[in-house]
């Protein structure tokens, strides 16, 4: 956990350099422009809850549909930040090698159609699990506090392999990405849940991807270190 709050912190620091302030702006944009494509799909998917729930006051049905999509974004936030960190990856991490690792051997740009191929596999990853874990959602829907850990552990669990996968592959092949988060140990597992409990926090999810891309870099970094890398 130090290693993860460490980079967290080296992640906030390094929001003051020009070249990364300016990839924080581009991904608060598209972060935003998500979230209100999430809120406008929301709203559409429980538009029939008016024709169903007619014996309920209006007002009712608003909450219950204000509340629905605010639920429908909170579920599907780890896909944003999956999508949002796939674009910028590279342009990120080269910007964090620059400042942090100058003397380090620059990884390998991904380039457009192998970033997006990962990211569609990892986004496959991450329905198919979220499918697996819902009958446990629901299960749990009464206890608040167990519907908490097992959300923050499911999308713990997503995002790190979004993030070290995604930029692990800038610095390994793909067949040593298992050995790579084996090396980085628990520190990956929980980059993802630092991740997925920032995107639980209003507003300061907006700036959820590129934290957690920011520290991902420094979680592979610190991963290939113990991996003698």
């Amino acid at each position: 956990m130090p290693t993860v709050l460490a980079a967290y912190g080296r992640a906030l620091h390094s929001l003051g350099d020009p070249r990364i302030r300016r990839l924080f702006w581009i991904s608060l944009a598209l972060t935003v422009l998500a979230l209100a494509g999430l809120l406008a799909l929301g709203n559409w998917a429980l538009g029939p809850l008016e024709e169903w729930a007619t014996a309920l006051p209006s007002w009712a049905i608003s909450i219950a549909k204000i509340g629905g999509a605010v639920f429908v974004i909170w579920l599907l936030m780890p896909s944003v930040l999956m999508a949002v960190e796939g674009f910028l990856a590279d342009d990120i991490a080269a910007a964090v090698e620059d400042r942090d690792y100058a003397r380090d051997r620059p990884g390998r740009a991904l380039g457009i159609l192998e970033s997006l191929v990962v990211s569609l596999r990892l986004l496959g990853l991450t329905i198919v699990i979220n499918l697996i874990a819902l009958p446990l959602h629901i299960a749990v829907l009464w206890f608040p506090v167990l519907n908490l850990v097992l959300v923050y552990f499911v999308n713990g669990y997503c995002l790190s392999r979004a993030l070290i996968d995604q930029i692990g592959l800038r610095y390994v092949r793909p067949e040593e990405l298992k050995a790579l988060r084996r090396a980085g140990g628990w520190s990956c597992f929980l980059s993802g849940v630092m991740a997925a409990v920032v995107l639980s926090i209003p507003v300061l999810n907006l700036v959820a991807p590129i934290l957690a891309t920011v520290a991902g870099v420094h979680v592979v970094k610190a991963a290939l270190r113990a991996r003698g890398s």
